[in-house]
């Protein structure tokens, strides 16, 4: 079995996994990191890659301005968020005008995936679980652990659908994340990091017809293996010529799977 089918395998298996469980609040999502030699995954780009991920937000940028009907922003200008890290895997999200989210995020099943590039990919299910309003009063009482401030930008790609095979829609998030800190001062002091998130947001519904759902599972992967060798880049800079050109797409390598 070659290298490319047994990433698609394995996510094409966790497609079948979210289209048969009745929660809602399954999410599957891919996100560009690097591993450490523990194998701990740290999400994100490091600084010094920046340009690289504003190229990434002009090519979505013009996305939505050429293809409107297929893609749009959720708004033109990121959005500010505070994250609080708190006792347990406790989070508190608030952004400005939005009412404040205390939850804990529960990991489902991760796919590791090397590429042949700096960085490499994890795609996850994973739920964000609500606290109950003891707990939340509770972490109101405490300082938090952390302290993370963001900036976000969202934007969805909407795949016509046809004949039998349904509407399906991705979001792309990018996220400036300031390093750790006890207070949101301190948190200013560290290198910020780039987050490159795709999530799937179409909930799929098992069919009656196995055939057809196996068919459709399959060309989702390849959808998803697509737009997730997007976010490791599709051009460079030339050095020398100052030049833009394309990247070729990355070799992806699945190194562990939670799934059986």
């Amino acid at each position: 079995m070659n290298r490319h089918k047994k990433v698609k395998d394995a996510i094409v298996r966790t497609i079948q996994f979210l289209r048969n469980n009745k929660d809602d609040d399954i999410e599957l999502e891919v996100r560009v990191g690097q591993y450490t030699s523990e194998n701990e995954f740290i999400s994100g780009y490091t600084a010094e890659h920046q340009k690289l991920v504003s190229r990434m937000i002009k090519r979505f940028q013009k996305s939505c301005e050429m293809n409107g009907e297929r893609w749009r922003a959720e708004s033109e200008k990121p959005i500010s968020m505070m994250r609080s890290e708190y006792e347990k895997g406790i989070r508190m999200t608030s952004i400005p005008n939005r009412p404040t989210k205390y939850d804990m995020k529960q990991r489902i099943i991760n796919l590791d995936i090397m590429t042949d590039r700096q960085f490499h990919l994890r795609t996850s299910l994973s739920k964000e679980n609500k606290v109950d309003t003891a707990t939340e009063n509770a972490c109101k009482t405490q300082e938090p652990k952390s302290i993370r401030l963001m900036q976000r930008m969202t934007f969805y790609e909407t795949v016509p659908g046809y004949g039998d095979f349904p509407t399906v829609v991705f979001a792309f998030d990018i996220t400036k994340v300031s390093g750790n800190g006890r207070t949101k001062i301190e948190s200013t002091k560290g290198d910020a990091s780039y987050h490159c998130e795709l999530e799937l947001k179409t909930k799929l519904l098992p069919l009656e017809d196995k055939a057809k759902e196996a068919s459709q599972d399959s060309l989702i992967g390849d959808m998803i293996i697509a737009r997730a060798r997007a976010l490791l880049g599709t051009s460079y800079m030339d050095g020398a010529s100052g030049i833009l050109r394309p990247l070729p797409p990355p070799e992806l390598i699945l190194i562990n799977k939670d799934l059986n």
